[in-house]
């Protein structure tokens, strides 16, 4: 994982630094003040696993640098270095989203490599979360969807039978009738058109026929929530296998 440890104590972050890489195989770049830090999650060069924040620095303090993170939308997980009694502190880190704190005077390189994978994992497990309540909202939406193309599609179907059906009965019936005035030369001409017409709206009703069928057994063999092949869909399904970070 890589670490941004931002703190303006030079020795304090040179001997953690050092301690995290060497002793714990973490990754660690170094921010000597919350500008300096600001500045590197700006470029975007680097990506960050968390965030170990000192709050007492010169200019932009560590909630400055939440109250940053926030407004920007930046969700790398963060916890804030404090000192005992900063209880004020710790619940204004909170509700910036601030995972947790640890307290600096305590510093304990064991104790402190562990708080750091504890808050990648929590960041992890609300990933999670956040993508399963997604999934589930998105298989709601639609099943919703479905319930109402089905009941289109049920209301349609005996409509357009019975327009067609009356269609080609109207024709057949009225054959006669509609002939009557007209002169034997034309009469011909006339029944072939008609006859062509009755044709053209047997293939259509054929076609849509044939199309709400298919539509039926595609919903009768991929439920919502399942792409065609019986793949899941959903803002998650394509990197299901995609390995772990």
């Amino acid at each position: 994982m890589r670490i941004l440890l931002v703190d303006d104590d030079e020795t304090y972050s040179r001997v953690v630094s050092l301690a995290l890489e060497e002793e714990y195989g973490f990754d660690v770049v170094v921010a000597h003040g919350g500008q300096e830090a600001i500045d590197l999650l700006k470029s975007g060069d680097r990506a960050f696993s968390v965030i170990v924040l000192d709050y007492r620095m010169p200019q932009v303090t560590g909630i400055d640098v939440l109250r940053w993170m926030q407004r920007n939308e930046i969700s790398i997980p963060a916890f804030i270095l404090t000192a005992a009694g900063s209880e004020a502190v710790v619940a204004e880190a909170m509700k910036l989203d601030a995972y947790d704190y640890f307290r600096k005077e305590d510093t304990d390189i064991e104790h402190l490599a562990s708080h750091i994978r504890a808050t990648h994992n929590r960041h992890l497990e609300r990933l999670a979360r956040a993508l399963e309540e997604e999934c589930a909202k998105e298989k709601l939406e639609g099943e919703a969807e479905r319930a109402q193309v089905d009941k289109l599609v049920s209301a349609m179907t005996p409509a357009i039978n019975s327009a067609f059906s009356r269609i080609a009965t109207d024709l057949e019936a009225n054959d006669k009738g509609l002939f009557a005035g007209v002169p034997e030369a034309e009469r011909e001409e006339l029944k072939k058109l008609f006859l062509g017409m009755q044709q053209e709206f047997s293939k259509l009703q054929n076609v849509v026929g044939g199309l709400l069928s298919l539509y039926a057994k595609v919903a009768e063999q991929h439920p919502v929530g399942e792409r065609p092949g019986g793949t899941p869909s959903g803002p998650g399904a394509a990197n299901a296998d995609a390995p772990n970070d």
